[in-house]
């Protein structure tokens, strides 16, 4: 019944518009009594404990599409698309408390007209760097983003029934490094099945990186950012020490690499760990919320084979990706 809970949700939420909410938690100018008087309308609370049975890359939109704690929410939610008017977008984050001073609100603005169209997160960024934990309960910025700022109004708008449903609830995050970019991912249908676990092999450029995802959890002060030690995407690591980094050989490791890149640079490190640990190619979530890309799996395992995929010297990461689920294998055979 739990699934078909969740199922129910998500189909319910895509496709149809959220009603604007008509109590306004503007954070300057309502009390300390009135925040703590408010309470999660029903559909929320029913979305928290869905989102609580829900697998990993499910939960976030679960609750930013059910949880709407300020008027003007899907504006915020739409802030970079063509037809959203900079008045409306202001008005929407004034309403929700966004801006701790004039120049935060006009920095943020200019940012943000700027990016129509695009994914550039750089004013939301900007918008953290001002107004500090008026807007996000961690120091590091890198995750700042439409609906990373939702998770943090949920948080600030819960009563102490509301933020008890919601703790112990993990949350995953986009992969990204430290200077708050991350790798364009393979994208593939709807209907094919993900699954992801907390430890990651990252390609960037020529250098090979081993850690673990970063992670999230919703609190009073908004979100809570778990970033690992080192921060994702890690240490890096040499080809030959990949199997002796993997402390724990039985978990699932998602390797994460750009989806335009040359299949074959993949087959080094299949063949270090393929044999070692679970190994899964990465792909973008496709629950993931608009703008925000989370990182899944392909379900099969990768492995070296005389009988696999053979990979070409012309394929993609992006073409590999499309060739596991069609022939619903993971074996590779090397070019």
């Amino acid at each position: 019944m739990r699934w078909l809970l969740v199922v129910a949700l998500l189909v319910a939420c895509k496709g149809k518009e959220k009603p604007e909410m008509t109590k306004s938690l503007h954070m300057e100018n309502v009390s300390a009594r009135e925040r703590q008087d408010y309470k999660f309308d029903a559909v929320c609370i029913k979305a928290i404990d869905a989102a609580a049975a829900a697998p990993l890359n499910a939960r976030p939109k679960l609750l930013v599409d059910n949880c709407q704690v300020c008027a003007g929410w899907n504006t915020i939610l739409t802030w970079n698309l063509e037809g959203t008017k900079p008045e409306d977008l202001q008005k929407a984050l004034e309403g929700c408390g966004a801006f701790c001073n004039s120049d935060a609100k006009m920095k943020f603005m200019a940012s943000a007209n700027k990016a129509k169209g695009s994914s550039n997160d750089i004013a939301w960024r900007r918008l953290a760097d001002a107004c500090g934990d008026r807007i996000d309960a961690s120091t590091d910025h890198r995750f700042m983003s439409a609906p990373y700022f939702a998770l943090g109004r949920i948080g600030k708008a819960a009563t102490a029934d509301g933020l008890a449903k919601l703790d112990g609830i993990t949350l995953p995050l986009p992969a990204l490094t430290v200077a708050g970019t991350g790798l364009a991912l393979p994208v593939l249908d709807d209907n094919v099945a993900s699954e992801v676990g907390d430890l990651a092999v990252t390609i960037i450029g020529d250098t090979i990186h081993v850690g673990r995802l970063p992670r999230a959890k919703i609190v009073k002060a908004g979100v809570l950012v778990e970033l690992g030690d080192p921060p994702y995407p890690s240490k890096a690591v040499k080809l030959a020490d990949l199997p002796a980094s993997l402390t724990d050989k039985t978990q699932k490791v998602i390797l994460l690499a750009p989806h335009a890149m040359p299949a074959a640079k993949l087959i080094p490190i299949v063949a270090a760990i393929g044999s070692v640990a679970p190994l899964y190619l990465g792909v973008a979530a496709v629950e993931s919320p608009a703008g925000w890309q989370l990182p899944a799996a392909v379900p099969y395992a990768l492995q070296i084979g005389k009988a696999g995929i053979k990979v070409t010297s012309e394929m993609t990461v992006q073409n590999l990706a499309a060739e596991l689920v069609a022939k619903r294998s993971g074996t590779l055979t090397a070019p």
